[in-house]
């Protein structure tokens, strides 16, 4: 059995270069036929084209009134006193060295906390760097269902650090374990409640633009500021407060890549973002 077996997989591996070889040779033949926008209709095609485009030639920036990061461990040791974000002005491609147009980061957003126990490692250099920098600060919680919201809106106020003049606090929303919406709904708008009074503020909601459209769609969240991550597209498919528009973003002082985000309303508008 055990030579059978042996003789199949390496007659499988065999014909693995072969089925590469074929799939790339049947892209090209569609790709040739087929104009590029109908293409680029086909579902998740339009996302996996920009994504590689980014990869290969660098995320473009969009035009916006404020730029922001959002940073964690995952970074590693930033250089705030360096971060800066450089772009060619024709093409408005992000380079990583400093070229003819660069421009100072306006806020960088760095995760705190997650769950009812975890820190973020980097959480006390990035909030001392950023504000060093001259950069305004922010934090955010990734929001887990494995402990009560209650539990996880007293840890996150302990760690934060936030005071005035940084942003208001985010709540990261990105999983929902297969709970029901109204479930999920209340526990959110409970961490919301807590920190909101603590702060005194209105906190922003972090999620995915499909998560905005369904499970936040409800009037509850009417009065709620949302920060959408959206890629792959020229604007996100919802209104939003700021845009995550890449994941892919580059900037000097920042090793690797990282989330860039766009602000696209008056100043007036981003004050409102601000701890008084």
């Amino acid at each position: 059995m055990k030579k059978r077996r042996q003789r199949r997989d390496t007659h499988k591996r065999k014909w693995l270069p072969v089925a590469a070889v074929s799939a790339i040779f049947l892209c090209i033949i569609v790709c040739a036929i087929w104009p590029r926008q109908t293409i680029l209709r086909i579902p998740y095609v339009n996302v996996a084209v920009h994504y590689l485009d980014e990869l290969i030639n660098n995320p473009k920036l969009p035009s916006a009134t404020f730029y922001g990061l959002d940073v964690s461990s995952h970074q590693g040791k930033i250089n705030w006193s360096d971060v800066a974000i450089n772009y060619d002005i024709v093409s408005r491609r992000l380079a990583k060295e400093k070229s003819t147009i660069n421009r100072n980061v306006d806020f960088a957003i760095a995760k705190a906390t997650e769950g009812k126990t975890f820190t973020d490692n980097y959480l006390s250099y990035n909030r001392d760097g950023i504000r060093n920098a001259g950069i305004i600060f922010g934090a955010y919680h990734f929001f887990s269902l494995k402990s009560s919201s209650e539990e996880q809106a007293q840890h996150f106020i302990r760690q934060c650090g936030l005071q005035r003049g940084d942003m208001v606090p985010v709540l990261d929303f990105e999983v929902d374990d297969g709970l029901s919406g109204n479930e999920l709904r209340q526990r959110v708008l409970t961490w919301l409640n807590i920190v909101g009074k603590h702060f005194d503020c209105k906190p922003i909601i972090y999620t995915s633009a499909n998560y905005r459209l369904s499970l936040f769609a409800t009037p509850e969240f009417d009065d709620y500021r949302f920060w959408i991550a959206h890629y792959g597209v020229d604007s996100p498919k919802c209104n939003c407060a700021i845009w995550q528009f890449t994941e892919n973003g580059i900037a000097s002082g920042i090793d690797g890549r990282v989330d860039m985000n766009a602000f696209f309303s008056n100043r007036a508008d981003f004050l409102q973002l601000i701890l008084r």
